[in-house]
């Protein structure tokens, strides 16, 4: 538990100093824009990993018994949880998270109609969702601390980029498009068969 404790201490750090306003300039000014960014992703998965590694370590508390419809409610979830992540990645977005707004037409937003943020929802519904099968205390850590950092996103955002009004109507599948749900199936499978790869365990 100790080194689960300093790794997420340590992850929320390196994402708290950089993104003061000071702090950042002056990164930005030594290293320029884009080396900024790419040390900042590099960094970023490096201690993502770091808090991976060390929850697998952990010795497990329980602290409630595992049910399986816990475990098929998360297999479930995850299927949207992918989409979202494919929307992040895919779409331009000036007011969230993602790959930026290069090419953002506002009249036609696409899949942000559903939700500005699809990034932080993904890691919300991730977090949240694998509290389910993981009973434990070092789960309740890891994936407590991820769900709130997601949470605490939302407000964040919304203060930090407005955003106006989209034009009114309910999104539908011509939005998200049929090739972002075909990654999402891609992306899910990708996952199921990675999971024990690399997490030790197997969702199925």
């Amino acid at each position: 538990m100790t080194l689960l404790l300093l790794s997420i201490l340590l992850f929320l750090v390196a994402h708290i100093l950089p993104a003061l306003p000071k702090a950042r300039a002056r990164l930005v000014a030594c290293l320029g824009e884009k080396t900024y960014l790419l040390a900042y992703g590099a960094l970023s998965l490096l201690l993502l990993a770091l808090v991976a590694h060390a929850y697998v370590q952990a010795e497990r508390s329980p602290l409630w018994p595992v049910e399986t419809w816990m475990r098929h409610t998360t297999l479930l979830v995850m299927l949207p949880v992918c989409l979202l992540l494919v929307i992040a990645f895919t779409t331009p977005n000036p007011y969230s998270i993602g790959i930026g707004a290069r090419g953002f037409d506002p009249a036609n937003p696409g899949p942000l109609r559903m939700t500005r943020h699809p990034l932080l929802l993904a890691l919300a519904l991730w977090a949240a969702i694998h509290l389910l099968p993981n009973g434990d205390g070092e789960s309740l850590v890891m994936f407590g601390f991820f769900l709130l950092l997601a949470l605490a996103g939302f407000p964040m955002m919304k203060a930090k980029r407005k955003a106006p009004p989209f034009p009114s109507r309910r999104p539908v599948l011509s939005d998200i498009g049929w090739w972002r749900l075909i990654l999402a199936v891609l992306l899910y499978a990708a996952l199921l068969w990675a999971h024990p790869v690399v997490i030790g365990v197997d969702p199925l």
